[in-house]
This record gives structure tokens, C-alpha cells and sequence, in this order.
């Protein structure tokens, strides 16, 4: 098949894109050119474009026509509105990435696909971003944007059975300069002893590589409708997350640093916030449930989707980890961390 990728490049968009090759598929890779993350390919079947959406999606045509169209990028609704319109041709198949963050209750445990989604509480904004393909994209307006690129592509082509929407929760693979979970891999490399959020706290990480498969699961079996991508609902937590760090960093000769539960309590006390300074760990007073608890079971069923286990995610993980010649500075600062770890 010859398929379309908006937005090819960076975590999940390298991950698809390798992923569709290898699956031997003909690639049209489109990115800003932002981020060089697809590898120097000898592939005549991989064409690499740079191209900013919000100019529009008529000048790709020339490329096509498409069998399979993947919109990684659909962040601004607008985007999304146009590239239907145009690129709609031959009854191409849609796949989108969306996220979990489109829920409109955040506090929900356990959130399904048949469950409210966000919307705008500003019509005037609501119109810029559905309609307006420069407009400024703000994450103050990021769940109802999300929530609106769905169903504007389900509008369009769900009567026709077209499409797959992906709700994703947290992802992970290489090129993840989120830096939530490589900050952990980072951080046990590092050695000495590791400040941790309870080990009970429940967590949804996937690797990029799983979704990947999904998506061209979902084109080649043409698979529609709307599936939370995740691992099963409870099979993860901070302490299966931080054992596998260590696990990965043991099995790459390096001695991992000692990892230390402290109580949520404690963590407050000492004003040590979640996901920012100690980055996955969503506590349940920040009301975000639905981020590390959502419901596979449509996903299991129709997919028959197993998540692999988390050492197979993070072993190449480390590996970019370890290539990264610039990383983060870690959000933690050391001296506040061995304060905390003072008093457990």
C-alpha cells in the first residue's frame, strides 16, 4: 500500500514510519522539518517531504493517490478539516492519533470510548481552531481540540466506515523528549538513590513501537472506530515501571541507582510535585485519573492488542538515552532530592 504520514517524524511518527517499511509498504513522510529523526534510508519505497499543514494539503496530491492516510499531527482541528477535504481521494483509509487528554472528565477511572469528550468552552476560539489553519495552537485548548479533529474526520468519512481513531496514553520510545519516562532511565543510569512515587501508583505507558503496529494493524485489516491505546488497565504501576528501569540499566552493565518509594504524604510535605519533578506519577488529588487508567477492553477485543512487557520497551529507550548529547536538565534538583530522601 502506498501511505500517507502527517507528521512522520519525532517519537510516534518515526516509530510508524520505520514500522510501515518494514511491513513493506510504500511511505510518504511528511514533517516540518523540525526534527531529524527518520534515519538516512537507502529505500526507494520512503519519500521524505517537508511540508507545514497549516499552508494547506493540496500541494501533496501530486504524491498520491493514497490507500492508507495517517494523521500523527492533528492537533489543530483546521488541519484536519483540510487535509479530508483534499486528500479525501479513491476512499483512502484514516487512521488518527488522538489522546486519552479528549476525555471531558479527567477524574473518571477507567474511562471508555463511549464516554463524553471535551469541547470548547470559547465559540470564538472553538471557530479559530476549527477553521482557521494558521491559527496560534495553545494546550490550554488541547482536549477540545483533540476531541473536535476526531469527530471532524469522523464526520466525513465514518459513513463510509474509513477510519480508526487512537486515544494513546502516555508514550515512550525513542526520541521521547517529553523526558517523563527517559528521565528515569537517565536517573537510575546515574546511580546512587533514586526518590520514587509510591510504588502502588498506577501508570499507562506504551511504547511507540506497539502503536505503531496498531496502526498498521488497523489499516490492513481495515479496523474502524475509536480504541483507547493502552496497556490493560492495572498491569503497570510506578514500581513495575521503576523496576524495569533498573532491570534495563542492570542488563546494560551499568549498577543501577537504589530506588526509594517515599508516601505521597511525605512528597507533599516536602512540596515535591507530581509529573513535572517526578515526571508518569499521577497522583489522584491532581484529579487526571483518566491518564493512567484506561479501559483496554475494546481495544483487547477487537486488536487483540498485549502490550510487551515494559524491559522491552525501555532497553532501547536507554539506548537513545545514552546518545542524547544535550539532555534535559532533570527536574529534580539533586540537593532537594537527597533532602527528601533525608527524611523517609
Amino acid at each position: 500500500m502506498r501511505i500517507l504520514i502527517l507528521g512522520a517524524t519525532g517519537l510516534s511518527g518515526t516509530a510508524i514510519t520505520l514500522a510501515a517499511l518494514r511491513r513493506g509498504h510504500a511511505v510518504v513522510a511528511v514533517h516540518r522539518g523540525r526534527s531529524d529523526t527518520l534515519p538516512e534510508l537507502d529505500d526507494p519505497r520512503l519519500l521524505d517531504l517537508v511540508h507545514d499543514r497549516a499552508q494547506g494539503h493540496a500541494a501533496l496530491l501530486a504524491n498520491g493517490p493514497y490507500d492508507a492516510i495517517v494523521d500523527v499531527s492533528a492537533r489543530v482541528p483546521a488541519w484536519v478539516a483540510d487535509a479530508v477535504r483534499v486528500l479525501d481521494v479513491g476512499s483512502p483509509w484514516w487512521v488518527q492519533l488522538s489522546s486519552v487528554s479528549a476525555y471531558a472528565d479527567q477524574n473518571v477511572r477507567g474511562p471508555r470510548e463511549s464516554d463524553p469528550v471535551a469541547t470548547f468552552d470559547d465559540p470564538v476560539v472553538e471557530l479559530a481552531a476549527c477553521t482557521d489553519p494558521h491559527v496560534e495552537f495553545s494546550y490550554d485548548w488541547y482536549a477540545p481540540a483533540k476531541a473536535a479533529a476526531e469527530r471532524l474526520l469522523l464526520e466525513a468519512v465514518q459513513r463510509q466506515s474509513r477510519a480508526t481513531v487512537l486515544r494513546p496514553v502516555l508514550i515512550t520510545g525513542a526520541h521521547d523528549w517529553t523526558w517523563r519516562t527517559p528521565r528515569w532511565l537517565a536517573r537510575v543510569a546515574r546511580g546512587g538513590t533514586v526518590l520514587a512515587p509510591p510504588a502502588d501508583a498506577p501508570v499507562q505507558v506504551i511504547d511507540a513501537q506497539d502503536l505503531a503496529e496498531l496502526v498498521l494493524q488497523a489499516i490492513e485489516e481495515r479496523i474502524p472506530g475509536v480504541y483507547n491505546a493502552a496497556p490493560a488497565r492495572g498491569s503497570q504501576t510506578i514500581g513495575s515501571l521503576l523496576a524495569a528501569c533498573v532491570q534495563v540499566v542492570r542488563d546494560a552493565g551499568i549498577e543501577p541507582a537504589t530506588v526509594v518509594h517515599a508516601p505521597r504524604e511525605l512528597l507533599a510535605e516536602h512540596d515535591v510535585e507530581p509529573w513535572s519533578q517526578l515526571p508518569a506519577w499521577i497522583p489522584p488529588d491532581m484529579e487526571c485519573d483518566a491518564m493512567v487508567t484506561a479501559d483496554t477492553t475494546l481495544l483487547e477485543e477487537v486488536f487483540g492488542f498485549e502490550a510487551r512487557p515494559l524491559t522491552e520497551t525501555l532497553a532501547p529507550v536507554l539506548r537513545w538515552v545514552q546518545g542524547v548529547t544535550d539532555p534535559p536538565e532533570d527536574p529534580l534538583d539533586p540537593a532537594r532530592e537527597r533532602e527528601v530522601l533525608a527524611a523517609c
